[in-house]
C-alpha cells in the first residue's frame, strides 16, 4: 500500500505533531509500507533527519510553501505523480491542508484526517470566531469528505463524535522515539521539576506558577523547556515576578534530542498541567525516561494515576495537592513510579506496535 502522510509544516516548534508524524512515517516504512511524507513548508527538517528517513525507506518531499494556491499546485503535482492509495492529513485549519484535501477529493483518493486535538472543546474556544469562519468556508466540508478519522485516545474520538461526524474512527496512540540507551543520570542536589512543551497559554504555565507560589517547595527548582513561538514567555515571567518566585524557575528554550533526554533523566518530576491534549507526547517521553508525572484530565493519561503519577483536575488545589505528595515521597518511591512508567511505555507505546495498528486501519479502509 502507498500512503501519503501530509502535514503543512514539520517545524520542530510545532511540538508533538512534528515528532509523531515523523515517527509514524519511519515506523510504517519499517512495516513494509510505501510511505511518502510531505510537508508544504520547506527547509524546516534537519538534514540528518531527512537522511535518516530516506535510509528507513521514507520518500520525503517538501512543497514550496503554505500559500493556498501554491499548495494547490504542489498537491496536484504530487498526487498525480505518486497516486497513493490513501492520504492521511495531519491537523486542521491550515489552508495548505485544505488544498491537499481538495485535490485528493477531485482525484478520488480517500482521505483520513488526524484532528490532532483541534476538535477538542478547549481548542475550539481559542480564536473561536476565526475558527467558526474557517469551519463555514472550508473545514466542515473537508471533514465531511474524509472517509475516516484517526484519534490518539478514546477522549479525542468522543470529541470527533460530539462534532457530529459519523465516519469510522481509528483509535491508535502515538508512540515514543526514545534512545536505545538513556543518558547517564547526572542529578544536582537541588531537585528538579520539569515542564517540556510549547510555551502556549493552553499548556498551564500560569496555573503552575500560581501553584508553585502556594506550595513554596523547599529544595526544588522548576525547569521549563520549549519553543516560545507564541510569545507567551513574557506573560509567564511577569507572573513569576509578581509572585516573587522568578528565581525558582529556569527557561532553557527548545532542546535538541540529546539535550532533551539528558534533561529528562536528570529531573525528578515531570509536570504538564495542559488544558487539552489529544495525546501529550512529552508526557509519554517523560514516562519513558523514568519520571513520575503530574498531568491534568485534559490529557488522556488516566492509566498513570496512582501507578506512575497523578491525573488531576486542572485546579490550583488539585495541582498543589499532587505536587506536595510527589515532592514529599522518598527518592526510592519516585524511582519506583518512574520504573512503572517505563514499563507502561514499553508495553503499549512503541512505534512497531503503533505502526501495526495503523497499517491494519488503513487496510480496512482501502
Amino acid at each position: 500500500m502507498k500512503i501519503l502522510l501530509a502535514i503543512w509544516s514539520l517545524a520542530s516548534e510545532n511540538g508533538g505533531p512534528t515528532r509523531s508524524t515523523i515517527g509514524l512515517a519511519r515506523a510504517l516504512a519499517a512495516q513494509g509500507q510505501a510511505v511518502v511524507l510531505f510537508a508544504n513548508v520547506p527547509g524546516r527538517v534537519p538534514q540528518a533527519t531527512i537522511q535518516e528517513l530516506q535510509e528507513k525507506g521514507v520518500d520525503f518531499r517538501e512543497g514550496r510553501g503554505s500559500d493556498f494556491f501554491i499548495a494547490l499546485k504542489d498537491s496536484r503535482a504530487l498526487l498525480e505523480e505518486i497516486r497513493p492509495d490513501i492520504v492521511h492529513i495531519q491537523g486542521l485549519w491550515k489552508l495548505a491542508s485544505h488544498a491537499m484535501n481538495v485535490v485528493a477529493h477531485r482525484l478520488g483518493i480517500p482521505v483520513v484526517i488526524s484532528p490532532r486535538g483541534m476538535l477538542d472543546p478547549w481548542a475550539l474556544s481559542v480564536k473561536k470566531w476565526k475558527k467558526r469562519l474557517g469551519m463555514f468556508l472550508y473545514q466542515k466540508r473537508d471533514l465531511k469528505r474524509a472517509i475516516a478519522f484517526h484519534a490518539t485516545a478514546t477522549e479525542e474520538a468522543e470529541h470527533i463524535r460530539d462534532f457530529g461526524l459519523k465516519q469510522s474512527i481509528g483509535i491508535v496512540p502515538n508512540a515514543v522515539s526514545s534512545p536505545e540507551v538513556l543518558p547517564i543520570v547526572n542529578k544536582d542536589e537541588v531537585k528538579t521539576a520539569f515542564f517540556m512543551s510549547r510555551l502556549h497559554p493552553g499548556k498551564g504555565l500560569l496555573l503552575l506558577a500560581e501553584t508553585w507560589a502556594k506550595v513554596k517547595p523547599m529544595g526544588w527548582r522548576m525547569m521549563v523547556a520549549g519553543a516560545d513561538s507564541y510569545g507567551h514567555k513574557v506573560e509567564v515571567v511577569e507572573k513569576l515576578k509578581s509572585l516573587g518566585i522568578e528565581n525558582d524557575w529556569t527557561f532553557v528554550g527548545e532542546l535538541g534530542d540529546e539535550q532533551k533526554w539528558q534533561a529528562l533523566v536528570n529531573a525528578d518530576l515531570f509536570i504538564h498541567p495542559s488544558a487539552s491534549e489529544n495525546f501529550g507526547i512529552s508526557i509519554a517521553e517523560a514516562l519513558a525516561a523514568g519520571l513520575p508525572v503530574i498531568t491534568t484530565k485534559g490529557c488522556p493519561w488516566a492509566e498513570i494515576d496512582g501507578k506512575c503519577g497523578w491525573w488531576i483536575d486542572r485546579t490550583v488545589e488539585q495541582l498543589s495537592d499532587a505536587m506536595q505528595k510527589a515532592m514529599a515521597i522518598s527518592d526510592a518511591e519516585r524511582t519506583q513510579m518512574g520504573e512503572n512508567g517505563k514499563r507502561l511505555i514499553q508495553e503499549k507505546y512503541t512505534w512497531p506496535a503503533v505502526a501495526k495498528q495503523m497499517s491494519a486501519f488503513y487496510e480496512r479502509l482501502v
